[in-house]
């Protein structure tokens, strides 16, 4: 899982998701093969900018294919400066 290369989705729903790249899958073929392509941030994204990206949209809780990480702005650090990529 490379957390410095993600890319933000949003599905017709109205859900949101953050990909990042798999030895077998590039985020965006995920975010694809999920539907997640109504709005889409740009590609290769660290994913707390993804995330701050998605609430910069107005989302408030997302899904993701990364581990440990937050899915809600509940877990994010309070300075994107302190983000850990």
């Amino acid at each position: 899982m490379n957390l410095k290369s993600c890319m933000a989705g949003k599905n017709k729903n109205g859900q949101w998701h953050i990909a990042c790249d798999q030895p077998a899958a590039l985020a965006l073929s995920i975010l694809m093969d999920m539907k997640y392509t109504v709005v889409t941030s740009p590609q290769g994204m660290c994913y707390y900018k993804a995330a701050r990206w998605i609430m910069q949209h107005g989302g408030r809780s997302w899904t993701t294919n990364a581990l440990q990480v937050p899915t809600s702005p509940i877990g994010m650090p309070q300075n994107p400066q302190d983000d850990p990529c």
